[in-house]
């Protein structure tokens, strides 16, 4: 059912959904520039001016304070103070409650409860710059977009993508207003090792990607399981009721009352664990259906039913307990079909992009839910997942072509529809693979902190900044990987974006920064391009030998942000046949990351390894016609030799036959 909706309605699923949101407000032009004055901060390696703040100040804003001086210090050459003050002077950072300024009360003002948490203002005169909030992360942001004007970005969430300009006679004039269209841009990792996480909480906060909303939706019945273990195993009939007669270790019996009475404990036990959340989650376990128990057939009839029925009641308590609180369930695969009964008003519902199913048209289906739910969106996207024509995830992760990530065409469509149809909520996973969707998790962030963000101007200062003088060898590597542009992936993509890092490598002999980025993506394209070898690999000791390579490449680039450490983990275990599951061949490895040396070493290695053998590309039209048997001429072709799989199947008659499956496509 799920293929089938996605197979009929592909076009709109590939410009977005249309979704009701929580406030509605029209896509504006930010930021908001005004006349200013110049302040001069620095000069000579001298800080001129202190950093201000409140005595009041949270520790979060006495860390944003820390994170600014680091970057003014590192920028000027200077050593800026932080100071309590009064905010007369100086780099003022805070809060307009912590420094009342009337005339800018309209700016930072928060609308319907959450438009404005992030609202910014910067103002420069002579003796004061301006960084106010309306709340601390408010200011955070003004902190990081003065930065960025500095000419300070954080591409990647890796301390080797940092570029911090070097300005000893430092002036700022700037006067602006801004604030982000979306309100939830939290598309997260799904998990990751204290290190990567540090990295990447870094890289969000840098890159002003956070809530105004926080949206909790994610799959909680095991959570409820797991708080309660004794309770279920002292009392089977808590779970699920399978077809077969056995009891779902998993999935709820909804119709028992001590099982909804344990779910309402949660949500409020998640309230006052987390009294910052705007909601607590409430949804089904993955993949979970209706139990098969007589008084959930007969009580629920669907597992929409059951799973919203439940959310309703949570709502009713949280309603009583924490006024303004709501409960947060998807609109998901098995329940992603509305119930038969309306929905409590703080009940917040997502709709899953590519992962529900319905048997009416997309427009239908909207409908239905505005009669059902006050408050929904469809924001959650599958970034950076890649599935074959089945709905099967490949088994190496982050290879070209890659996710929805790797098409800037697809991102900028379909973020600036969600905007122009009202959604303001968009949530989901990727994963720390930026050596295939960098420069589009990059993208991404920018065009949902504003949909009319110039993406041309994007890259170009993208492939400026990080890589200078190689700047258009690199632009022309980025482009080979946009799928929009529908890439043929082959032995020679490989090689030709292999000879596109050589050159750039050339091209900026003496600069150790930008050759650390391009060292990141050399080790990258190895393991991409082992790994698309690996994936075609029909010799069984050759695919365990590539395997073995492949993923000693993820385990050695683990802190680099380029493949995915986490993702790495799962699939080991996925693969049986090809590493020992005890790891110990991991423990042999070395701890250290890739050292220069080796890098320079394996990417020769690779250079010599793909050749490049360019094609003439011919397009086929979309007309489907009947193929007579025992008239084709016979066909030669190079077995694996491009990302489509050659399969030759059995048959007696006059000339082979090949079929074509497309994996990539």
């Amino acid at each position: 059912m799920i293929a089938h909706y996605i197979l009929k309605h592909a076009g709109r699923l590939a410009m977005g959904f249309m979704f009701l949101m929580l406030v509605g407000f029209t896509v504006e032009n930010p930021p908001k520039q005004t006349s200013s004055s110049p302040i001069i901060l620095a000069g000579k390696g001298q800080a001129l001016v202190p950093i201000v703040i409140s005595p009041d100040a949270s520790s979060s804003l006495k860390e944003t304070a820390c994170d600014l001086k680091l970057y003014l210090d590192r920028i000027t050459g200077a050593s800026f103070r932080i100071e309590d003050g009064d905010g007369a002077s100086g780099i003022v950072l805070g809060t307009l409650s912590q420094f009342p300024e009337r005339r800018l009360q309209k700016d930072l003002e928060i609308r319907d409860g959450y438009d404005g948490k992030e609202a910014y203002v910067i103002r420069s005169s002579s003796n004061r710059l301006l960084l106010l909030g309306a709340t601390d992360l408010g200011a955070s942001h003004a902190a990081f977009r003065l930065l960025e004007h500095m000419g300070c970005r954080w591409f990647f969430p890796a301390k080797e993508w940092e570029v911090i300009p070097r300005i000893t006679s430092l002036d700022v004039n700037l006067s602006e207003s801004d604030r982000p269209i979306f309100l939830s841009r939290n598309v997260g990792y799904t998990a990751f090792d204290v290190r990567d996480k540090q990295n990447y909480l870094a890289w969000m906060r840098h890159n002003r990607v956070a809530e105004s909303l926080t949206v909790r939706s994610w799959h909680t019945y095991p959570y409820i399981l797991a708080d309660n273990k004794a309770v279920f195993e002292a009392h089977p009939e808590y779970l699920a009721l399978k077809k077969d007669g056995k009891r779902d270790s998993t999935n709820l019996c909804l119709s028992q009352p001590a099982v909804r009475k344990m779910a309402v404990q949660y949500a409020l036990n998640w309230l006052k664990k987390h009294p910052a959340d705007d909601m607590a989650p409430m949804d089904p376990s993955d993949g979970a259906g209706l139990c098969e128990c007589e008084q959930c057939q007969s009580t629920f009839k669907t597992i929409s039913n059951a799973a919203f029925g439940l959310a309703n009641e949570v709502a009713s308590a949280i309603a009583k307990q924490y006024p303004g609180k709501m409960v947060g369930i998807y609109a998901y695969a098995s329940h992603s079909e509305p119930p038969d009964f309306s929905l409590n008003d703080n009940v917040y519902v997502t709709l899953t992009i590519g992962n529900f199913s319905s048997h009416d048209t997309f427009d239908e289906f909207v409908e239905r839910w505005r009669e059902k739910c006050k408050h929904f969106s469809s924001g959650y996207e599958y970034y950076s997942a890649v599935y074959d024509g089945c709905g099967r995830s490949f088994d190496t992760p982050g290879l070209p072509p890659g996710g929805r990530l790797a098409n800037l065409k697809y991102l900028q469509e379909s973020i600036r529809s969600y905007a122009a149809n009202g959604s303001r909520i968009i949530t989901g996973g990727r994963e720390s693979d930026f050596g295939i969707h960098g420069i589009g998790n990059y993208v991404a962030n920018r065009l949902m902190w504003n949909p009319k963000a110039n993406v041309p101007a994007l890259l170009e200062d993208f492939y400026a900044k990080a890589f200078g003088d190689a700047a258009p060898v690199m632009k022309r590597y980025y482009e080979r990987f946009d799928s929009s542009r529908d890439p043929l992936i082959s032995e020679s993509f490989f090689a030709l974006a292999l000879r596109d890092l050589a050159e750039a490598s050339r091209m900026v002999p003496s600069s150790p920064e930008i050759q650390a980025r391009l060292n990141h993506l050399k080790i990258y394209l190895r393991y991409a391009s082992l790994g698309w070898r690996m994936r075609h690999e029909v010799d069984d000791n050759r695919r365990r030998e590539l395997c073995r390579q492949v993923y000693t490449i993820i385990y050695r680039q683990r802190y680099t942000g380029m493949v995915g450490w986490y993702r790495f983990q799962i699939e080991l275990a996925t693969l049986p046949d090809s590493l020992p599951k005890d790891r110990a061949w991991m423990t042999a490895l070395p701890k250290e990351p890739y050292s220069d040396e080796e890098i320079t070493r394996e990417f020769a290695e690779s250079l010599e390894q793909f050749q490049p053998d360019p094609v003439e590309e011919i397009a086929f039209s979309q007309k489907l016609v009947p193929v007579v048997l025992g008239e084709s001429p016979s066909v030669v072709v190079r077995h694996n030799y491009y990302s489509r799989n050659i399969y030759s199947l059995p048959y007696t008659g006059a000339s082979p036959v090949y079929v074509i499956h497309c994996l990539d496509d």
